[in-house]
Formats: structure tokens, C-alpha cells, sequence
């Protein structure tokens, strides 16, 4: 059996082999280990959750990712051009295949990859060429001529997959989409190096979505006046989206709040500040997220780091399109995705990484913890508002407080959201013994998205489906909550000496490994990285 890597690094076993557990440093240790979780991680992916036969989501997910990869600065070059020509080439090959390797998915993956598929046929039909035409390239006419017509190839494989998937697959798509018991538990082990039982995460994330959800309702009633929950929290949402620039003011809104993100973490002392922000530029025709950081893959040493900004399209005629759209871009929502995304988030992280990633060896440059990543993007999100909210209490006693009190909301929302998943996916796929069956189960959890997480029907079935396939889906929460015990066990050890802006340097020097193997650089004493859930006082 593979040895188990958790296990290793807690101490409770030895090391695969006597040499390495005598003679390798602390630093080698810890890359066996992690070299080890990545094995184990990627044979559970190929030989367990088999994705190549189970799963349409796959082939749809490699094909849509593998074009969306190109569409940026660098496909106006002669490299940009070949390198879609190759994914162009590449996409009849991936249709063929999942037609050889597809057995018998679930029906649910099959209607969700139907749809993918004719969105990327879409996209390669009606916005590419179009992208192309507008390219104003001075290349070689044969490649231009060339790509040209393997997007015509693409495009008719494209429309042959779809068929293929509605006529021939989805009638005899029967498969079972639960993991099967022990295996989740497994599987989180490996990628995130999990060192509590599923039973005590759930747990402790009941807990923390009870107490999430408390704060928030309190901040809906106050904020609205409304005695209904659900009521206060959709008029809230209301308020907050109201409150919106111009057109004409979402690039210097969002100027204003990176300036305010970095003025406040550096008074705050959160972290160490660097000096390097994102470049604040227009969002591409073809993306969508209103507000996006795009970080540079790591051999694209040159490209500096961008956050998109999705402007109002002059063109737009229909006032409601105008309005909804500045309504996701809203005061509030800019300062939680600066926080996001940028400072303390994302690109602060990505920007300590890089500072020490040097003095790191290969493996570890290249472990990425999707908790870590994931986990401090919503970590950064409650530091900003809640210091916030600390710094101002005193001083905005109140109405007067509500701006502040609307960030604490967003925030509170978000990270329902993030907790709902994580209960969600374990509640599919790690069910306790006497559980109604999956169909059953399903209902639960779109009846808990709406009721307990205040989520529209058609939202909640998407999530429920999305965990159906992506049983890891939850990771965000499971990094943030235990970010957020690592930051407790590091106060406890240093009562004398602690700063926000010591442990959150030291942790993010590491590079983005599991919090687990965290926890052993950074602590003295060993302790597990979730705690159960306070006893009901």
C-alpha cells in the first residue's frame, strides 16, 4: 500500500525509506512528503475517480480552459498564433477520445458537459474568427490561412461531440456520481494532507456556517430594519448593490481602492507591503468577471501581473443591462474583490511567494495547495473587513457605520457561500451511515443552498451539480478555516511577540503548500489543523 504522507509528517509513522528518516534534512523530509501526496494524489485522480471514463466534464473542461489559456496579449504574436493553432489541431483528437474512453457517466454530468460543449462551439464559431479578424497581425499569411481552417475543424468536431453526447451518450448514462465511503476522507488526505477525521471538518463547518449566518442576519436587521431574515438580507443585498459609480467612475473607483487596500494594510500591519501593485486594465471583450486578477503562469517571467476591469460597453443600449451590470460592481463589492484579489489577497500572496520562491527547492516552488490559494484569497477578504470594522466602530457608532457594516456583510455572504459548499460536498460524498439515498441527498442540499445560504433556486441546483463532479469544490473553506486555527495555535506560542505581519510573512514565505505542512515550520507544538466545534453552551 502507499505509504501515507499525513501519517509521516504528524510523526505517527516512518518515513518511506530508512535513509531518508536518518540522513535527509528537515527541508527533504518535508519534499518527500510532499513528493509523496502528490503521487498518491495523482493515482487516486487516474485510477480511482477515472475522470477520462466517467466524466464528459473533462474532455468539455480541456477544450474551453486549453482556448480560454491563449486569449490574452501574447495571441497577437507569431508564438500566441502557433500556440492556438496546436490547441485548434489538438480539440477533434480530445472529442475522439472521449467518445472511445466515455463508459457510463452519470446523466447529470452528461446534460452539464452538453452544455459546455455548445458554449465552446459557440465561442469557436461566432468570437474567434472575429477575435482574429481584429488581430491586425503582419504575420505569415499560410498561418493565418492555416488556423483559420483547423477553427473550421474544430468547430464542426465540436458540433459532432454535442451530438454524440445528447443522441448516443445521456440514454445510457446510468453511473453513480458518490464517491464511495472512505474515499473523500482519502482523497483530501493526499491533496491538502488532511489530518482530521471528515467527521470533526464537518463539524466544526456546521458550527462556523451557524455562526456565520447569525452575523449576517444581525447585520441585515440593523442595516434594514427589517425583522425578517430573509427579507432584511435580500434588502440589504439591495442597498448594497444600489450604491454604485458611473460609468464614466469605475476606473478610478477601483484606483481609489487599491490605494485604500494598501494604506490599510500597511497601517494595520497585516503584512509586509510590496511595492509592485496589478496593472489596472479593460477587461477583454471575451472575459467575463467584472473584476479579475490575472497572475503571469510561471514561465511568463515577462507579463506583469493585471487586474481586469469589466467596463460598461458603450454600445449597451437597454438601461436595465447598464444598471445590472454596475450593480455587481458596486462600492462594496470593489473594496471585498480589491481585498480579494489583490491586497491582502491574491497578488499580495503571489508577490511573497516570488520574493523567497529561490530559496525554496523545485518541489516545493511548484506544490499548490488549492486550500492555501483559495483559503487565503477568503482569509484576506475577513481581515480586511473586519479591521476594518474594528478601526472605525468607535468612531461611526450606528447609521453612520453602514458603509463599514455592508463590507461585513458582503464578506459574511461570501463566506456562507464558500461554507455551504464545503458542508455540501461532504454531505454528498462523505455521508454517515443511515443517509437517504443520492437522489434524496441531492434535494437536501439545493433545499440547504436556498434556505440556509440564501441562494435563488437555479444558483442552488448549479452548486449542487458542480458538487456532484468537484467534490473538492469546498477546499476555500477548509483553507480559511484552518488559516484561521493556524493563526491561533502561532498567538498561543507567541503571547509576547505576536504581530499579524510576523505569522502572515512567515506563512507566506513558505510558498503555497498545505496548511498541515504549514503548521510544522511554523509551530513548535504539534496540534491538528481543525479543532471540533465548541461544545453547545
Amino acid at each position: 500500500p502507499p505509504h501515507d504522507a499525513v501519517a509521516v509528517l504528524l510523526g505517527t509513522a516512518p518515513a518511506p525509506s530508512d535513509r531518508a528518516a536518518s540522513g535527509g534534512s528537515d527541508a527533504q523530509r518535508l519534499d518527500l512528503i510532499l513528493l509523496q501526496a502528490r503521487i498518491e494524489s495523482r493515482r487516486f485522480e487516474l485510477l480511482e475517480w477515472r475522470p477520462h471514463e466517467r466524466n464528459p466534464i473533462f474532455y468539455a473542461n480541456i477544450m474551453a480552459f486549453g482556448l480560454d489559456s491563449l486569449l490574452g496579449p501574447s495571441l497577437a504574436t507569431p508564438s500566441g498564433l502557433r500556440a492556438l493553432r496546436g490547441r485548434l489541431l489538438a480539440i477533434p483528437t480530445v472529442c475522439r477520445e472521449a467518445q472511445r474512453n466515455l463508459k457510463n457517466p452519470p446523466e447529470l454530468w452528461v446534460r452539464r458537459a452538453i452544455e459546455l460543449v455548445q458554449m465552446t462551439r459557440d465561442f469557436v464559431a461566432g468570437l474567434l474568427p472575429r477575435m482574429l479578424a481584429n488581430l491586425n497581425l503582419t504575420l505569415d499569411p499560410k498561418l493565418q490561412d492555416e488556423v483559420n481552417h483547423l477553427r473550421e475543424d474544430a468547430q464542426r468536431a465540436l458540433e459532432e461531440f454535442g451530438g454524440w453526447l445528447s443522441h448516443e451518450l445521456l440514454p445510457r448514462s446510468k453511473g453513480d456520481w458518490a464517491l464511495p465511503p472512505g474515499r473523500l476522507q482519502a482523497r483530501l488526505r493526499a491533496t491538502e494532507l488532511l489530518d482530521v477525521p471528515v467527521e470533526i471538518l464537518q463539524e466544526r463547518a456546521e458550527f462556523e456556517h451557524r455562526e456565520a449566518r447569525h452575523h449576517l442576519e444581525v447585520l441585515a436587521r440593523r442595516l434594514t430594519g427589517i425583522t425578517s431574515a430573509s427579507r432584511a438580507v435580500a434588502e440589504a443585498q439591495h442597498l448594497i448593490e444600489e450604491d454604485h459609480p458611473r460609468p464614466e467612475e469605475l476606473t478610478h473607483t477601483v484606483e481609489m481602492a487599491i490605494d485604500r487596500a494598501y494604506e490599510q494594510a500597511g497601517a494595520q500591519g497585516l503584512l509586509t507591503v510590496p511595492a509592485q501593485r496589478p496593472q489596472l486594465v479593460e477587461m477583454p471583450a471575451y472575459r467575463f468577471g467584472y473584476l479579475q486578477l490575472s497572475l503571469p503562469a510561471p514561465l511568463e517571467a515577462d507579463r506583469t501581473a493585471q487586474l481586469l476591469l469589466d467596463p460598461v460597453d458603450p454600445s449597451w443600449k437597454d438601461k436595465k443591462r447598464v444598471s445590472d451590470h454596475l450593480r455587481m460592481l458596486n462600492r462594496t463589492q470593489i473594496l471585498l474583490s480589491v481585498a480579494r484579489e489583490v491586497m491582502p489577497g491574491s497578488f499580495a500572496r503571489q508577490q511573497a511567494h516570488q520574493a523567497t520562491a529561490a530559496t525554496l527547492s523545485p518541489l516545493r516552488q511548484r506544490t499548490r495547495s488549492f486550500a492555501l490559494l483559495e483559503g487565503w484569497a477568503g482569509y484576506a477578504e475577513e481581515l480586511v473587513a473586519l479591521g476594518a470594522a474594528s478601526a472605525t466602530a468607535a468612531s461611526s457608532p450606528g447609521g453612520a457605520g453602514s458603509g463599514n457594516e455592508r463590507l461585513q456583510l458582503l464578506a459574511r455572504r461570501q463566506q456562507l457561500l464558500r461554507l455551504g459548499r464545503l458542508i455540501v460536498a461532504l454531505r454528498l460524498h462523505a455521508p454517515p451511515s443511515g443517509s437517504p439515498p443520492a437522489s434524496a441527498r441531492l434535494e437536501q442540499a439545493e433545499d440547504f443552498f436556498t434556505a440556509q445560504c440564501y441562494l435563488d433556486e437555479y444558483a442552488a441546483r448549479r452548486e449542487v451539480e458542480r458538487a456532484t463532479y468537484d467534490p473538492l469544490y469546498g477546499s476555500a473553506a477548509l483553507g480559511r478555516l484552518q488559516l484561521l486555527q493556524l493563526r491561533a495555535d502561532y498567538q498561543a506560542e507567541h503571547r509576547d511577540d505576536f504581530s499579524l505581519r510576523a505569522i502572515h510573512d512567515a506563512l507566506l514565505a513558505q510558498g503555497a503548500l498545505p496548511v498541515v505542512a504549514l503548521r510544522q515550520l511554523l509551530l513548535r507544538h504539534r496540534g491538528p489543523s481543525i479543532r471540533p466545534a465548541p461544545e453547545p453552551s
